[in-house]
């Protein structure tokens, strides 16, 4: 059975932890691993990636950077003078600790 496209982007940043990630470094190894799984073209990662944003599980540290919530939530110390904290950030920190 193909892994679903969200899973797939999702396990990426699983993978990453506790580091920022440029959009384009997950666009390229998504399109790359699904081809390679499924022998299909991954049509638009950036679906993916902006339904994981609006679940709240990714954050855009900055244009074109997101990172998990789990990451941020982990190195909340050092990231946090860096980040607008917005209320989707600070209920996702409530919600974890």
């Amino acid at each position: 059975m193909a892994p679903r496209q969200a899973d797939l982007i999702k396990q990426y940043f699983e993978r990453n932890p506790n580091r920022d990630i440029p959009h384009p470094e997950v666009v390229d190894w998504a399109t790359a691993e699904y081809t390679r799984l499924t022998g299909k073209v991954f049509r638009d990662p950036d679906r993916a990636i902006r339904k994981l944003h609006q679940e709240g599980f990714l954050i855009k540290v900055a244009k074109g950077v997101i990172a998990t919530i789990l990451s941020l939530y982990i190195s909340a110390s050092s990231k946090i003078s860096r980040l607008k904290c917005t209320r989707q950030f600070s209920s996702a920190i409530a919600t974890a600790a």
